[in-house]
């Protein structure tokens, strides 16, 4: 899913990161996406780590500048068997790696008047 939206924005003209936890993996997709004309930059991230998240954040936006449009595909995997406990946890975790991608600013609000168009 990320990968396949990281090609079509940047098929449309747009620089795009791509954090994930194995940075490795990551750049046959950035190599795809710069030979068909885009810019790509690889990330290593665990989002699970506030640190992490913040240096990727700080690396995107060196390269890039301001972020105009986030896509959160960060997921967790649920262990097996299921119990309530580990899926209440498991579920605390996703929940928690969704919102510290959302919630840290290197730069600019999102929201300033350069991203409303004025």
């Amino acid at each position: 899913m990320g990968e396949a939206t990281a090609r079509l924005l940047a098929a449309h003209g747009a620089r795009v990161a791509l954090p994930a936890r194995r940075e490795d993996r990551l750049a046959g997709t950035a190599a795809a996406i710069g030979a068909e004309g885009g810019q790509a930059l690889p990330v290593g991230v665990d989002v699970t780590d506030p640190a992490a998240v913040a240096a990727a954040a700080h690396r995107v936006h060196a390269a890039y500048g301001a972020v105009d449009l986030v896509v959160n595909g960060a997921g967790v995997m649920l262990p097996l068997p299921y119990r309530p406990a580990v899926v209440n946890a498991s579920i605390t975790e996703a929940i928690a790696s969704s919102v510290s991608m959302r919630s840290y600013e290197p730069g600019p609000s999102p929201y300033s008047a350069r991203s409303r168009g004025a």
